[in-house]
Order: C-alpha cells, then sequence, then structure tokens
C-alpha cells in the first residue's frame, strides 16, 4: 500500500471513499514515519497545504486526533510560519483550535508571528470568540512587540472584528497607546471604528483630556479633536480649558481659526471660552471692525457686552 500512496494527492483519494470509522484506522495502519514522509517531501506545495488537505477528508471529529499522531517536533517544522498555520487550523473545527495551538506552545506560536498583519492573519482562522483567547495567550508584551508603532497598529486592527477592537486595546494597555497614537488623526482613526457605544470606553482607557491635550499640535488637529468630542456637558470647554490659555494662544493664529473654534462650542460655553483667551490676545488677533463683529456675531445677546468689554473696543459697533 505505501508503494501506491506516494503523495498527498494519493492519499487522499483513498481516504475519500473509506467510511469515516475506517479512516484513522487506515492512517494508523500507514504508520506516522511513513505518513510525515508524505507530508514533508513533497516539493510541489507548502508542507501546511499539504496537511490540510489530508485534514479535508476526514470528519472534522477526528482532525485533531490526526494532527495528534505525530510529535511537536514534526508539527512545529511543517507550521513553520504565519501562512501554515492559518492553513491548517482554518481546516479544524472552532472546538479543537485552541487546544492544538496551546499544543504547539506558546513560545513557538511567537516565533511563527512576526509582525501584526501575520497575527492578523492567523486570527482570521478562529471564530471572534476564540481570538481573544489567543491573543491572551500570547501576553500584552509580546502584543506590543510585534505592534511597533501606530502603522503596525493600523494593518491590525483593519483586520480583527471590530467587536473585539477595545478588548485588544485594553490588552496592550494605555501606555502603549499613548505612545504610538501621535495626532488627532490617528486617534480618530481608531475611535470611528469602534462600535459607538464604545468609544466613551476608549477615551476613558487613554485618559481622554488628557491624552487629547497631548496631541492637540495645531489648528487642524484642535478641530479634529473638538468633532469627536461632542457637545454634552460642556465636554468641549472642559476640554479647551484643560488645554489651557497659552497652548490656544500659540495654536490659533487669526480671527478666521478664532470663528471656527467659536462655531465648534455651544453658545453658552462662547464667551467663557473668549475669557479664557484673555483680553491681550484677542486684541492682538482682532485688528479691525469687520473682525469685532465676526466674533461678536457669534455670541448670544446677552454676552455681547462682556465681549466688548473684554476687548476694551472704543470702536463705535452697530449690531
Amino acid at each position: 500500500m505505501q508503494r501506491i500512496i506516494y503523495n498527498d494527492y494519493e492519499l487522499a483519494e483513498v481516504l475519500r471513499p473509506l467510511p469515516a470509522v475506517s479512516q484513522l484506522a487506515f492512517l494508523d495502519s500507514l504508520g506516522t514515519e511513513f505518513l510525515q514522509g508524505i507530508i514533508q517531501n513533497d516539493k510541489r506545495f507548502r508542507r501546511g497545504v499539504i496537511l490540510s488537505r489530508v485534514l479535508e477528508q476526514l470528519p472534522e471529529a477526528n482532525r485533531l486526533i490526526f494532527l495528534n499522531s505525530f510529535s511537536n517536533e514534526f508539527l512545529q517544522r511543517i507550521i513553520y510560519n504565519d501562512y501554515e498555520l492559518a492553513e491548517v487550523l482554518s481546516k479544524l473545527p472552532a472546538v479543537s483550535q485552541l487546544a492544538f495551538l496551546d499544543s504547539l506552545g506558546t513560545e513557538f506560536l511567537r516565533g511563527v508571528i512576526k509582525n501584526g498583519s501575520e497575527l492578523a492573519d492567523v486570527l482570521r482562522a478562529l471564530p471572534a470568540a476564540s481570538q481573544l483567547a489567543f491573543l491572551y495567550a500570547l501576553d500584552a508584551g509580546f502584543l506590543q512587540k510585534i505592534i511597533q508603532d501606530y502603522d503596525g497598529l493600523r494593518k491590525f486592527l483593519e483586520r480583527l472584528p471590530r467587536t473585539n477592537w477595545l478588548v485588544f486595546l485594553n490588552l496592550v494597555g494605555t501606555k502603549f497607546l499613548q505612545g504610538i497614537i501621535q495626532n488627532a488623526y490617528q486617534f480618530k482613526f481608531v475611535l470611528d471604528r469602534l462600535p459607538k457605544e464604545k468609544s466613551q470606553e476608549f477615551l476613558n482607557l487613554l485618559g481622554f483630556t488628557e491624552f487629547l491635550v497631548k496631541i492637540s499640535k495645531d489648528i487642524h488637529q484642535l478641530y479634529c479633536i473638538l468633532d469627536l468630542v461632542g457637545t454634552e456637558n460642556e465636554s468641549r470647554l472642559i476640554f479647551l480649558s484643560k488645554l489651557g490659555a497659552k497652548s490656544l494662544q500659540d495654536i490659533i493664529q487669526d480671527v478666521s481659526q478664532l470663528g471656527i473654534v467659536l462655531d465648534k462650542l455651544p453658545e453658552k460655553n462662547r464667551q467663557e471660552f473668549l475669557n479664557l483667551l484673555g483680553a491681550r490676545f484677542l486684541q492682538g488677533i482682532i485688528q479691525n471692525d469687520d473682525q469685532s463683529i465676526s466674533v461678536l456675531n457669534r455670541l448670544p445677546t446677552a454676552n455681547q457686552q462682556e465681549f466688548l468689554n473684554l476687548l476694551n473696543s472704543s470702536t463705535c459697533i452697530i449690531i
């Protein structure tokens, strides 16, 4: 029989018509050493592909049993990269996948997976419920090492089901995320793709206002963050207050930019924001009546005189 079955194709042809209850017994009769030779000596295909083709001929309930007939040393030679690992995993039923990964060992798996894209490729072969268990087994330190930077995080998240994003972000931790998310646009990428009900939890994870203050580096990023923060509970004014007058004065360069920031605030908060900026700063950027009126028209009537007093303008302005 061993002379007739000289590659995985021939083996599959013989296995296919056999009843399920007889397949494992037949494979056992061929011997582990012979089967290892078929899988590892065929140079035409990847070894993991060959192994997975044999698995396809077996009922799902028998596939892990077949794999367990081989030594770990042999399996680790066959599954030498993320592609081979994903290929074999995809042929196992969900209930067997984690047991198979556990048998390979965490250290081996860490050696197979070199970056976030490779990790995502392996995860795609697992159901969502198993993905998280696998990530926890790899541990936060390893995940941080292979993600490395924002680009690695983005590529990984794009391949991970969004329902698992927040759990993964919690796993890698606040300090790591604060270190690799460098600007408002990167922050927006993550926030926009989280389920709406998870957005606030993500903000809390990052330290909300403290983190947002750190990444507010120019006027366009400030606009972006104000749009993300929302208007409830005076949250935009709270954020601007945390950012502080000095930083705001450095970021806002002219009346046009000031007007856009004012437009992003609820009317009731606009005068308080102008008070935060201070009279001297406002007097420096508001150069004429038209600019004064532009700001004045954005304020509720009840606050307009307060603004004029702050600006300390002797110009007659008709409202």
